[in-house]
């Protein structure tokens, strides 16, 4: 999103440190508005969907084999990945297409930092499924059926960690009111400069590096784990060809979590990052932000595609389905 208001400078909400033209320079080919609209309802469509049935199957079974925290858990991921389809998928794009915010000061402090609930419920209810998956595998495949209380206590949990961030960027945010184009955004410096930076790393941390971290330790120390007790003498409730499947099924699962998490936020995180240090020319400005649109599009593919995953890897949901 290009900043033109604010002091022609950048934030990662609009990350492009150069001073343009809106006429000359913000809008973008007919076929590219065609290709990321008609992508970006494809996602909305399926992602609705897939996430829908997700909710559905787990809370008609709740009271069966779906009352572990997994499942729990993975509704929740589902809930909140719903309302990135629905409100910040539509919300970030517009912003993206049209290089201006055209829902009015009202809704820039109450709405523009609804995707970051949803966006850190989302992260970091996959770092809590990681903690759970690791819990329950690492004690040889016994499900740890936690209580209700406690359950619900970490789906609050993380509620209340993803709503203190978005209430720390509701208290920086900013509405500038140009009359033919308005910007909102997140600003935690006077200093345009700063404020890019602060943001783009607060961003950054937050979303990509310490939620992929905490989970690429996690899997990592599962898969150790799943490979050092290997050849240990199981309980015969716990065959060797039932331990040999449930390991293979948990490292490919673990392994396609952590690849379409890197591949559905790393290229948007790049982009913030250019956009904070980089410097970008007039004549890359169109090309940077078809790239950066792109990758923000991308990202909300990881909304479509992990309840989805952790939903398949489970014979029980197979079962229902």
């Amino acid at each position: 999103m290009d900043q033109i208001t604010w002091n022609r400078n950048a934030t990662p909400s609009h990350p492009f440190n150069v001073t343009t033209n809106a006429t000359d320079q913000s809008y973008f080919p007919l076929y590219f508005y065609v290709i990321i609209i008609s992508t970006a309802i494809i996602i909305f469509l399926v992602g609705i969907c897939g996430n829908g049935i997700v909710i559905y199957i787990i809370v008609n079974n709740r009271n069966g084999r779906m009352r572990s925290a997994f499942h729990y858990l993975v509704a929740s991921l589902s809930c909140y990945d719903i309302f990135v389809l629905l409100i910040s998928m539509p919300q970030t794009l517009t912003y993206d297409l049209t290089l201006q915010w055209p829902f009015g000061s009202i809704a820039c402090y109450m709405c523009y930092n609804l995707p970051m609930l949803f966006t850190c419920g989302s992260v970091f209810t996959m770092v809590a499924i990681a903690l759970e998956r690791y819990k329950s595998i690492t004690a040889i495949l016994n499900i740890i059926n936690c209580h209700k209380r406690r359950k619900l206590l970490t789906i609050a949990l993380i509620f209340c960690l993803s709503f203190a961030f978005m209430l720390l960027c509701c208290i920086y945010t900013r509405y500038y009111n140009d009359l033919q184009y308005p910007q909102c955004g997140v600003a935690f410096s006077s200093d345009p400069f700063i404020s890019n930076v602060s943001l783009t790393l607060f961003l950054t941390f937050i979303v990509l590096i310490i939620p992929f971290g905490t989970i690429f330790i996690l899997y990592g120390s599962l898969i150790y784990s799943l490979h050092k007790v290997r050849h240990q003498i199981f309980d015969s409730a716990l065959p060797q060809n039932i331990y040999n499947i449930a390991t293979r099924k948990s490292i490919q699962m673990l392994i396609l979590i952590m690849a379409t998490f890197m591949l559905t936020w790393l290229p948007l995180c790049i982009c913030f990052l250019i956009a904070a240090f980089g410097k970008i020319s007039q004549s890359q400005i169109k090309i940077f932000r078809m790239i950066y649109t792109t990758s923000h599009l991308i990202s909300y593919t990881n909304s479509l595609v992990d309840p989805i995953v952790y939903a398949l890897y489970s014979r029980t949901f197979l079962k229902k389905l």
